[in-house]
């Protein structure tokens, strides 16, 4: 009976102790769930309600964030103010007025930057250049009566101080004057008319064919890329994968055309800049714009011996954006980058396919170090280092669940290219995009898809950067 008692006795402690973990699990675990849950649920909604709302204060011109919203903090204010001291004198249609003065300077602001940049009006003067032109050729060739030239000479002298076609053709010779040049000479100087040859050729069936010759107007060219330079064309492309949560989900895209260079900035091409703007020397950069590994491995403003066409690393972003705007160029969307990437290929994880190897790209360490720009072979625009030797830095910020409510069209995170480009500077640290894996990191890292983040100060001895150019309308 003892050892009876003893099993219950054990058997009922062990289920009050499952109870109590129920409760504590019902009363703590379930909570802080559905607690972590709502923070990441309104971190999202919160991000982007920032993200829309300074899009939507943005004055279409480069100022610190901070001014843009207490510029319209006190218009709000002003506003408020107004429409309660109208109330209080009993007019409430001003105070109505006043209260919506807000709202139409967002109107008005907003139909300024819509029309202040045209899509592709450039492109229709020069088709009604071509077109009047075709039609001002055909115009000589279209009379055919040259009968009414041999009636009266009152008549005559009437049609030359008209300023028409005939008169036109009288003191400029055309091709079918030139071939009768005596007729038209009789024609002004003499006061009888002119006798008929039947013998003399007509001039009429030349002039048919001249009317019925199309005139070909030619089509514009495409514009030629800048040196080391590639032209990704306009057009849309599958952008994302399934293999990683921040990769999700895949979604069109559509992109404007863009050039790109065709090799990772090298340094060789660093050190030029640097000569030309010591205040980003190694030794004379501000602290603010790295984090202490700038350049780490040059001696002074000298890059090692032997790597002066290997691609520039230990670069921060905001070395790098510098770069780019002294070169009158820019850092790639994180968009751009992924379609140039592919190479036209579509649902592929690397730029040439979906298997890789030693003999594609430099990467997981094999080689060691950082190789030649170009020496692995290019992808089908004729990139190179699309993937591997070194992370390349983007223009976007960071943000996991950005694909889930991007743009279609020219997407990019945190903010419009103008403001990033104008007044990079003062942009806050939050983490930036690197794409494309280095020669130190693995296999999946050099998917094209892969995105990885970096706080803008980082300067990494596998991190370095290309740059792209807008086509000019």
């Amino acid at each position: 009976m003892d050892n009876i008692g003893g099993i219950f006795g054990c058997l009922g402690i062990a289920i009050l102790i499952a109870l109590c973990w129920v409760i504590i699990f019902g009363i703590i675990a379930i909570p802080t769930y559905v607690v972590l849950g709502l923070y990441a649920g309104l971190k999202f909604i919160g991000t982007n309600i920032i993200i829309a709302l300074d899009m939507l204060f943005y004055p279409g011109f480069d100022a610190p964030t901070i001014v843009v919203w207490g510029f319209w903090g006190l218009i709000s204010g002003m506003a408020i103010q107004g429409y309660r001291e109208m109330r209080i004198y009993g007019r409430k249609g001003i105070g109505t007025l006043i209260a919506l003065t807000p709202i139409l300077l967002l109107v008005l602001t907003g139909t300024v930057r819509s029309i202040s940049i045209p899509d592709t009006s450039d492109n229709n003067p020069t088709m009604v250049v071509e077109q009047n032109t075709s039609e001002s050729k055909k115009e000589p060739a279209t009379p055919t009566k040259n009968a009414p030239a041999t009636t009266k000479q009152s008549r005559i002298e009437k049609k030359q101080n008209t300023p028409d076609k005939q008169t036109t053709t009288t003191t400029n010779p055309t091709a079918l004057e030139r071939r009768a040049p005596m007729r038209t000479t009789k024609l002004r100087d003499s006061t009888a008319p002119l006798p008929v040859d039947p013998t003399e050729p007509r001039h009429v069936p030349t002039q048919q064919n001249k009317v019925t010759t199309p005139t070909v107007v030619p089509k514009p060219a495409t514009p030629s890329a800048p040196v080391n330079m590639v032209l990704i064309p306009a057009g849309e492309f599958q952008m994302g994968s399934s293999e990683s949560d921040d990769e999700k989900p895949v979604h069109t895209v559509y992109i404007d055309a863009f050039y790109i260079d065709k090799y990772e900035v090298t340094n060789a091409q660093y050190r030029v800049f640097l000569q030309a703007n010591p205040q980003w020397q190694k030794g004379r950069i501000a602290s603010k714009y790295h984090d202490g590994d700038y350049l780490k491995h040059w001696n002074d403003n000298n890059y090692p011996n032997g790597k002066a066409n290997h691609p520039v690393t230990f670069v921060s972003w905001y070395a790098a954006m510098a770069y780019a705007k002294w070169a009158g160029k820019r850092l790639p969307t994180e968009a751009e980058w992924e379609k140039a990437a592919r190479g036209r290929l579509i649902s592929k994880k690397y730029p040439w396919g979906n298997n890789i190897d030693s003999t594609r790209a430099n990467y997981n360490k094999q080689v060691g170090d950082t190789t030649l720009v170009g020496r692995y072979s290019p992808n089908d625009y004729g990139l190179y280092d699309m993937a591997g030797n070194v992370l390349e830095w983007c223009l976007d910020t960071y943000n996991t669940d950005f694909y889930v409510s991007s743009s279609r069209k020219n997407p990019i995170s945190g903010g419009s290219v103008l403001r990033k480009t104008v007044n990079f500077s003062k942009i806050s640290t939050e983490p930036r995009v690197l794409r494309g894996g280095s020669w130190s990191t693995l296999s999946q890292s050099l998917r094209v898809a892969d995105r990885t983040k970096g706080l803008p100060t980082l300067s990494y001895f596998g991190a370095g950067f290309r740059c792209v150019k807008d086509v000019s309308p």
